[in-house]
């Protein structure tokens, strides 16, 4: 009987510890737990997540997925300025008379650019009642009716571009300016003189600008008071007028 009673206790005891042996395990399983979830709260709050890689590994997985902005490139503008003085507004006109005879020298502009072509008008008007005979040469086109002439740099002129490298025939005619009749002659002119032959194209030319400043120019009108049989002496209506290259 006693051998039974001890027997009963044994299992009963073994029974106990086998209890006590789970419920520590139940308790080591549930603290892991509160500690995985707890870690993961924390990597969630601050940004990081838990890896397995080394830091060198992190380190280049980082830079492999960042965006890197390259400096400008923008280029750089190498476009001279175009700015220049700015002209006034004023027009250049003038006039001489002489025997019922109006020479005019008219310009859109009084003040011209350095460098670029400009027009120049003249005009000679027969105010009297009568014909006016006057010389040109022979040969059409080269602004013979009425000479103009700039004075440039030195003993250069500025250059009549309508005429350059054409040649004269030398032959001088008598014309009629008739009563009343106005000629008028417009010009261009380059404010430059032509380095090379005269042959060859303007267009072709090296050109040696002149400078800014005041130039003077000269128009003359040469007539004469007889017929064209018998002209009789060279009358000359002559007019200077500023040229201001700017």
């Amino acid at each position: 009987m006693k051998k039974l009673v001890a027997l009963l206790m044994t299992i009963a005891l073994l029974l106990a510890c086998a209890a006590c042996g789970g419920e520590v395990d139940n308790k080591n399983t549930s603290t892991e737990s509160a500690t995985t979830q707890t870690t993961a709260a924390t990597a969630s709050s601050t940004g990081l997540i838990p890896t397995s890689e080394t830091p060198q590994q992190q380190s280049t997985a980082s830079i492999g997925t960042q965006t890197q902005s390259k400096p400008s490139t923008a280029p750089t503008s190498t476009t001279k300025s175009t700015s220049r003085v700015t002209r006034p507004d004023i027009t250049m006109s003038r006039e001489a008379k002489k025997d019922g005879l109006v020479l005019k020298v008219f310009t859109g502009y009084q003040h011209q650019y350095t460098g670029e072509p400009f027009t120049l008008t003249v005009s000679i008007t027969n105010t009297t009642e009568h014909d006016i005979i006057y010389g040109a040469d022979n040969t059409p086109n080269l602004h013979s009716e009425i000479k103009v002439r700039i004075a440039g740099k030195g003993n250069d002129q500025f250059t009549d571009m309508d005429v350059w490298g054409k040649l004269s025939l030398l032959n001088y005619r008598y014309a009629t300016l008739k009563a009343g009749e106005t000629y008028t002659q417009t010009m261009r002119f380059l404010p430059g003189a032509p380095l090379g032959n005269p042959r060859t194209e303007l267009s072709e030319q090296d050109i040696d600008l002149f400078p800014a400043g005041e130039y003077e120019g000269t128009a003359v009108f040469t007539y004469y008071a007889g017929s064209k049989e018998n002209p009789g002496e060279a009358k000359l209506l002559e007019l200077k007028f500023p040229v201001i290259l700017v």
